[in-house]
């Protein structure tokens, strides 16, 4: 082989290669988030073979569907001075990538930070009522208005929370324990 051959095939990987890099595929269920040198430049939202700078551009990708937040069960304390194990679950879509990259960068630590909320608003609202309110007609209202709460503060970081619920509020451990203890004395 000649030296303008090797000239030519090591020419010819070299665009092979910047061709590759500068390809990416947006999936149906995904959006993406072209950054220049770390620095946002455009939001991708439509599927499809899209382009970039190679070396230049790297492309982020953030999830298009509904997610799904599952938060540890918290202890909140209700305005009667009563306790409560509750339980609830979120779902959530990203919908402006630009500012959730600016605020949250990661699905990990979004969720991390949804689940800061959902917490927070859970114990405000709950904080605010009794334990016979809670079991009476008006749990509508107060799932609206813990829903009201988070749907405002999830904004704020590129999330639209489509709905959340109260899964379960059991009465704590020890107080079902000491509940347990004194019935079974008053039986003997």
């Amino acid at each position: 082989m000649s030296k303008i051959q090797y000239v030519l095939i090591a020419l010819a990987a070299a665009v092979v290669i910047l061709a590759a890099g500068s390809i990416y595929t947006v999936n149906q269920g995904e959006q993406a988030l072209v950054l220049q040198f770390g620095r946002p430049v455009r939001v991708v939202k439509e599927p499809g073979l899209k382009l970039k700078i190679p070396m230049i551009q790297n492309v982020v990708f953030y999830d298009a569907r509904l997610l799904n937040l599952d938060p540890p069960a918290q202890e909140v304390v209700l305005n009667d001075k009563k306790r409560l194990d509750v339980d609830s679950f979120t779902r959530y879509r990203i919908i402006d990538p630009l500012k959730f990259y600016k605020t949250v960068r990661t699905e990990y630590q979004a969720q991390s930070k949804l689940a800061e909320i959902v917490n927070s608003s859970v114990r405000k609202i709950l904080g605010r009522i009794t334990l016979p309110e809670l079991l009476s007609q008006k749990r509508t209202q107060i799932m609206s208005d813990i829903s009201s709460a988070v749907k405002s503060d999830a904004a704020q970081i590129g999330v639209s929370v489509a709905d959340v619920r109260i899964r379960r509020a059991d009465l704590p451990l020890q107080v079902l324990q000491a509940i347990n203890a004194r019935m079974k004395t008053e039986r003997e």
